[in-house]
């Protein structure tokens, strides 16, 4: 066989010296690994049959979150009936807060009152509200209206009203329209004017737990018709502070003060009756007293009824 020279030295040095290499470069292939990781991210943006597909719930993952939307709802409905029952126990409670403090105005207003006397003279005694007044106005004005309507008389619930009965009610209700009301009204118009004066004078009218006012009401109960004057609390705390200014004076002079009159001994079994006692002179003036303001009112008989009670 016969070489050619030049080729076999051109092999020679392609093959055996290393210059195969640099002579021809060789086309260079992406490593394997990176080639794997493009494939993953390709096959993870793509998604797969497992998730596209939900997932079937078992039995007892069913049974439990059940069990728990129960659990949630009576646990809701428990604090929506004690939601529900603490407020109503607040509107219960502000409302008997609200009643006990109509009832403290209202024995405000009448605790300074005294006990309303029978006087036929001025049979709205028991009046001391202007609005209350009115009302009282407003139902005489409308029973004339009943009056005219039924002159000729008529039966209400059962109860028949003659033609003179209802003459007699009218006569009645004008001495009410034209009389007694407006005369009310100018007594508790004067009433209130001098009310803050009295109080000023005695401030112990706006103390219940006084003993001076606990007087006062002893006089009122003995003596109720002097309510019908408007200044009685002006007459009633002179009275209780002349006899105050009495006791100091004997007091200072170490006279003793009149005694009091002891409490009847309950009667004993067997034990003679005692005879009578005769009444004391003074002690029966202050009686005709009494009994004379009661039949006049009049402010001399007044001061005399207090004169001899001190």
């Amino acid at each position: 066989m016969q070489f050619d020279e030049s080729a076999l030295a051109k092999l020679l040095k392609t093959r055996f010296s290393g210059e195969e290499d640099k002579a021809a470069p060789v086309e260079q292939q992406p490593p394997e690994s990176e080639t794997a990781s493009a494939e993953d991210q390709a096959e993870a943006a793509e998604p797969t049959a497992e998730q596209t597909e939900p997932r079937a719930e078992s039995p007892e993952e069913v049974l439990s979150e059940t069990e728990e939307e129960e659990e949630s709802l009576g646990v809701r409905k428990r604090i929506d009936k004690l939601t529900r029952q603490k407020k109503e126990a607040m509107e219960r409670a502000e409302a008997l807060e609200r009643e006990l403090n109509d009832a403290k105005a209202k024995l405000e207003q009448t605790a300074d009152r005294p006990v309303a006397v029978a006087n036929q003279s001025d049979p709205f005694s028991d009046v001391w509200d202007v609005t209350k007044l009115n009302d009282e106005w407003t139902k005489a004005r409308n029973l004339k209206r009943w009056c005219e309507d039924n002159i000729d008389g008529c039966e209400v619930d059962g109860k028949e009203y003659s033609a003179e009965d209802v003459k007699q009610i009218r006569r009645r209700v004008e001495d009410a329209i034209d009389l007694h009301i407006p005369n009310r009204a100018r007594f508790l118009q004067s009433y209130q004017q001098i009310k803050p004066v009295a109080e000023q004078l005695y401030p112990w009218w706006k103390d219940r737990s006084s003993a001076e006012y606990t007087a006062a009401q002893q006089v009122l109960r003995q003596l109720p018709q002097i309510s019908q004057l408007p200044e009685y609390q002006v007459l009633i705390g002179d009275f209780i502070e002349g006899r105050r200014l009495r006791l100091e004076r004997e007091s200072a002079k170490g006279k003793p003060s009149l005694p009091r009159v002891p409490a009847k001994a309950p009667s004993q079994p067997g034990k003679p009756t005692a005879a009578p006692v005769k009444k004391d002179a003074a002690q029966a003036q202050l009686q005709a007293a009494k009994s004379q303001f009661r039949r006049s009112g009049s402010t001399t008989e007044l001061a005399q009824v207090l004169k001899r009670m001190l």
